[in-house]
Formats: structure tokens, sequence, C-alpha cells
């Protein structure tokens, strides 16, 4: 085997790998011999079938797979030796030249990423402190969103109650709906109208037809019963029935559970600042070609999230046209531009961790399964693999911090969100100059 590189063009390579004929034919031989001991030909018992006969019938067939299966020799040998490291699957085209056949590859290495000396970094943060002020501020602000109850009254109903209903709705005389159900009078206009000024205990039958941006539904027949009538109140202070409304024993606990829940949203997005702060700072550390069939993958797995909802673009990222509608060709930069710099982090942590020498233990992923609470059924090797690289990244990550330099710099919570906003405002505009 003769294996001779063509072209070299940054991460892309081009190899022609010669074989000789007599050794394909040979293994082309070697497979038909096997297979006659268990195929099955008509005019032939089962394992009893010549070679020849079996040669004359399939023998195109069983070439083919020898080409194929050779080129598997071929790179597992490349993986083995090490020479390439081989970052996406090579196309291949089989070609048959006089006395041998010619396999020509492409693919694309990985690249060679920078060492980095994690002890001369440096990343300065601001760490959010929750004062009395901000406790005091979210307790009024949850109160005021809040300050609504709804009392019972005996009266006949009118717009803006929540009134309870038994009732029964008919189509063609057949029952398709029938339970108990609480609405807001004032939501469904003319379906409220006829419950308006009616009384608890009140029975009602009126045909309604729902209706909704010019189109009709079916005439329903309703059979109704007011069962209960409720008007909008609001509490005199957050002190007293507020508190027993919504659970809450008395105010330090109400005043507590505000507390905790304002460091819980503040040390979020401090950790995502602080770590995003630390992935520019390694990404400015190197500087490596990122494998183009690498960045078209990463790239569909980002466009799907975009679509589905779990992604969200950066504040202030700019992806509309003139007219303010989204400009597909935008949209698409900055999610490749997403995309490829996830993928320059995964290497960069990746050249980390093997300098670390982190591992991961089988107990470890498992740990991580149980955790995650996986259904066993859905439990393979791409599941278990995809859970490695979280944890080694992890791993990896937890490291990093322990070696750079972190300064932190405690500031009220105002001051934290003035500083998140600017470093915002100050990404979107370097990256749209």
């Amino acid at each position: 085997m003769e294996i001779k590189e063509v072209s070299s063009e940054g991460l892309k390579k081009k190899l022609e790998v010669s074989v000789s004929s007599a050794v394909i034919s040979q293994k082309t031989d070697d497979a038909i011999e096997s297979a006659t001991k268990t195929a099955s030909i008509a005019g032939f018992r089962k394992g009893h079938v010549p070679f020849e006969a079996l040669k004359k019938m399939h023998g195109k067939a069983f070439l083919e797979d020898a080409k194929r299966n050779y080129f598997s020799d071929i790179f597992d040998e490349l993986i083995k030796d090490n020479k390439y490291r081989i970052a996406s699957q090579p196309k291949v085209d089989i070609k048959e030249d006089g006395d041998k056949y010619v396999y020509s590859m492409e693919f694309e290495v990985f690249p060679e990423v920078q060492d980095i000396d994690l002890s001369k970094i440096s990343v300065n943060v601001k760490k959010p402190i929750i004062s009395e002020k901000d406790i005091e501020t979210e307790m009024k602000t949850v109160f005021d969103n809040a300050n609504n109850k709804w009392s019972h009254v005996t009266r006949n109903a009118a717009n803006g109650d929540k009134i309870t209903i038994k009732y029964t709705a008919k189509f063609n005389k057949k029952v398709v709906d029938q339970k108990q159900n609480d609405i807001r009078l004032g939501d469904l206009p003319e379906f409220d109208k006829n419950l308006l000024d009616h009384k608890i205990g009140d029975k009602l039958e009126f045909d309604y037809q729902y209706e909704k941006d010019g189109k009709k539904g079916r005439l329903m027949h309703y059979n109704v019963e007011i069962v209960d009538i409720c008007e909008p109140t609001k509490y005199p202070s957050i002190e007293g029935d507020f508190l027993k409304d919504n659970g809450f024993k008395d105010l330090e606990e109400f005043k507590n559970m505000i507390k905790a829940r304002l460091q819980h949203d503040a040390d979020l997005l401090f950790t995502h600042r602080k770590s995003d702060d630390i992935v520019k700072k390694l990404i400015a550390e190197t500087n490596f070609e990122v494998p183009e069939s690498m960045k078209t993958q990463e790239s569909k797995y980002v466009f799907d999230e975009f679509v589905r909802g779990n992604l969200a673009l950066q504040e202030g990222t700019d992806v509309k046209d003139s007219e303010g509608k989204m400009d597909p060709a935008k949209l698409t930069k900055e999610l490749v531009k997403i995309a490829e710099q996830r993928i320059r982090i995964r290497l960069i942590l990746n050249k980390i961790g093997e300098k670390l020498g982190i591992k991961v233990s089988p107990k470890e992923i498992n740990k991580r399964i149980k955790e995650l609470n996986i259904d066993p059924s859905k439990i393979n090797d791409n599941v278990r693999d995809n859970i490695e690289l979280e944890i080694f990244e992890d791993k990896v990550c937890e490291e990093i911090e322990k070696n750079i330099v972190i300064n932190e710099e405690e500031v009220d919570v105002e001051t934290f969100k003035s500083w998140i906003s600017a470093k915002s405002d100050n990404k979107s505009s370097s990256e749209n100059k």
C-alpha cells in the first residue's frame, strides 16, 4: 500500500492510496470462500454452494464490498499512525488504474491549538451583593404585582368578576364537554353576556358560536349553573392576609424568600458573566483555523436551537434590516459565529484537559446519568459519549478557575446590572463595526 499526499491547504488534505489489484482480488476471493459455507442458492444445498458458482452469480457485489472494506483498513491505519488527526468523515473515490486501485481521500484535520499559560490569565469581574434596599424594593414589587385577591359576593355577576360555573356543552344534541370551570367575565364578551346580572344558583340555557379571526366555530348549546361569584379586591398591606394567602407564616419568612431568590438570580448571572469573560480570554490567547466540516455541523445544531426557542441572541445584537424585519443573512452570520465560538472553546478545553491529564471514569458517567434521570432504554454509546464530554469539560473548567487569576469586586445590584449592560453594549458595538 502506497500513501501519497496530493494536496494540503490549511486543514484540508487530499491523499491518494494505491493498492495492488491482486490484494483486492484476494480479499474478494476470501469473502466468497467464506460465504460458501452459509450461502443458499437454488439447486444447491445450503452451505454447499461451489465457489465458482457463487463468484459467477455475485462476484461483482463481492468485489465492490472488498473495495469498500479495504478503505476501512486504510482509514484505521491512518488513525493508528496518528500522522493525521482526522476531524471529518473522508470523501472517498475509488478508481481502477491498470494493475492497481487508487483511493482518493479528502478530509479535514484538527488544528494545532496553542498551549496556554493559565497562570498569566486574569479576569476582572463584579460580584453582586444583595442589600437591604434591594430586598425592600423587590418585596414592594412582588406585593404590587400580586396585590389582588378574590372575595366572595352574593350580588349579581358583573364584568370583571370571576365566576365558577358548571356547564354541559352540546353539539347536535350530543354532549361534547361537561365540567366545572372558573371564568373571568369580560374575556369572552359574547359568551359572558349570557351570564351577566345573574346570581349564585341561577341555571341558564343558551346557544353560543365561538368566533376567531373572522372564522366561526360550531354552534354549541349550553346548560349552565352559576356556582360562585367573586370580585377582585386589594390587600391593604404586605402583612396579614397577603402573607397568609401566599403561604408565608410571617414577614421574615417572606423577606428571606425574596433575599434567597435575588441572590440565586444574581449568582447565576455572575457565574455566566464570569464564564463568558474567561472564554473570551482563552480564545484571545489562541489563533487557529476551525475545520469547516465541524463549523457546518455545529451551525445546524445552533440553527435548530434558535428555531426551537432554546437559544437567545446576545442583547443588542443587530439581525434586522432597515425596515426592522429579521434579516436572514445577518441572522445566519450571527448563528454561524456562535457555532464557531463553541467549536473554538471545545478544542481549547480539550487541549487544556489533555495537558492537565483530566480523565472521566465510568463511575462519574453513571452518576451523571442517574442525576439526569435518563430512561435506561435510551442510554446508548452516543449518549454516554456526550455525557462523558460534558463531565470532561466541567472538570477542565473547574481546573481553569483554580489556575487563573480572578479579581472579584463586590458591588450593589444596580452597579452590577449597569456593568452587565455596558459589557453587552460594548460587545454589540465592536461586533457591528
